[in-house]
């Protein structure tokens, strides 16, 4: 199979436009035996010189591809002029694939000139929202970078710290709902580790350096560690609504304006939920914490058990997981169980085969 990624290319730190799911598959296909290519030399995997993962080449003809990958990180920068001009062509012989990893609700991904590609692979993909007939269910998953920093020195789970790590850059709806929860009820059974990291340039081995500038200031080291020593991760995330929220029909509007008075609507469906916390969080055999993804519609191509992969929280009735943190034996298993299924499911060769399989179907 013959890919092509048009990547942005690598900046600084503050301006990486960090291609992840791309690096996930380009690693996947490559252990499958395939050689991706791209409009750039894209992913330093070591400190040698031009050890990139995707290795640059100029195509005379598009067609020469069976495939060709371009994802949202050149909108979110509005560099469009990457693609060539030719690349929607109706005439053409290769699938084209658009990765829609963009935050917020209404993404790159809905716009017009995207309904000619191919597939549109929608990370946050939500069932409780309408999604254009060439969207296909994705997510974050798991690079081998992250897979190599939270297995490597793992403490064994009897042996770490009884604590929550909690401790986000960025605040997100859910998570300050969920903070408050668990200032209630998680906390006082099992107390909160906010420690957060700092690049420090004297203390990184070099590939760390690369790691951290590749990634948008993402990787750190200590980071893993401490995921590695304590016993669970809060990893929520995400824009939580209602029923009602983007609604324009006469029903919803009456019961918005009722509910903005007296509040009376449930939260039924999250946005801009996945993250890299959630995937380091499993891999790294913590038992990890997040809502529950059936009941607020949160949808992967093979989705996890509540209860046996991660601790997933109902904001209507949170006491319904005490009992889970309560029992540390129950907690290992879903910790095991969570590690093991990412890997089965989430690492670059698995998402590299359920790719290909998509093409071919």
């Amino acid at each position: 199979m013959n890919v092509y990624f048009y990547c942005y290319p690598h900046g600084p730190a503050d301006r990486a436009g960090y291609e992840h799911e791309i690096v996930a598959l380009a690693e996947g296909l490559i252990e499958l035996g395939h050689t991706p290519k791209g409009n750039v030399n894209y992913w330093l995997k070591s400190t040698k010189q031009d050890d990139y993962l995707i290795k640059q080449y100029e195509p005379k003809d598009l067609n020469e591809f069976d495939v060709i990958v371009f994802s949202s990180v050149i909108y979110d920068y509005q560099r469009q002029d990457i693609l060539p001009q030719n690349i929607f062509d109706a005439n053409r012989k290769y699938k084209l694939v658009f990765i829609d990893a963009a935050d917020g609700l209404i993404t790159p991904g809905y716009s017009e000139e995207l309904r000619q590609v191919d597939f549109v692979l929608k990370s946050h993909s939500c069932n409780k929202y309408k999604y254009p007939k060439n969207f296909v269910p994705w997510q974050i998953g798991l690079t081998n970078r992250i897979i190599d920093y939270a297995t490597r020195n793992s403490i064994h789970f009897d042996e770490r710290n009884e604590m929550i790590l909690s401790n986000f850059r960025v605040g997100h709806t859910l998570r300050q709902l969920v903070e408050d929860i668990s200032q209630q009820l998680y906390y006082p059974i099992y107390s909160k580790n906010m420690e957060t990291d700092r690049f420090e340039e004297n203390s990184m081995e070099e590939i760390d350096k690369i790691f951290w500038t590749q990634t948008g200031k993402r990787h750190y080291p200590s980071y893993y560690r401490r995921l590695n020593s304590n016993i669970i991760s809060n990893a929520v995330g995400g824009q939580v609504q209602k029923w009602t929220t983007e609604k324009t029909t006469l029903p919803a509007r009456i019961a918005r304006k009722i509910d903005a008075l007296i509040p009376f609507l449930k939260y039924d469906r999250i946005y801009q939920f996945d993250s890299w916390r959630f995937w380091e969080s499993l891999v790294s055999g913590c038992a990890t914490m997040h809502v529950d993804f059936e009941k607020y519609g949160i949808t992967l191509q093979e989705m996890p058990i509540n209860g046996v992969h991660y601790i997933g929280i109902d904001l209507d009735n949170p006491e319904r997981i005490l009992k889970c943190l309560k029992d540390k034996n129950q907690l290992r298993k879903i910790a095991e169980n969570g590690k093991n299924w990412a890997l089965q499911y989430y690492s670059p060769k698995a998402v590299a085969n359920r790719f290909l399989n998509m093409l071919k179907g």
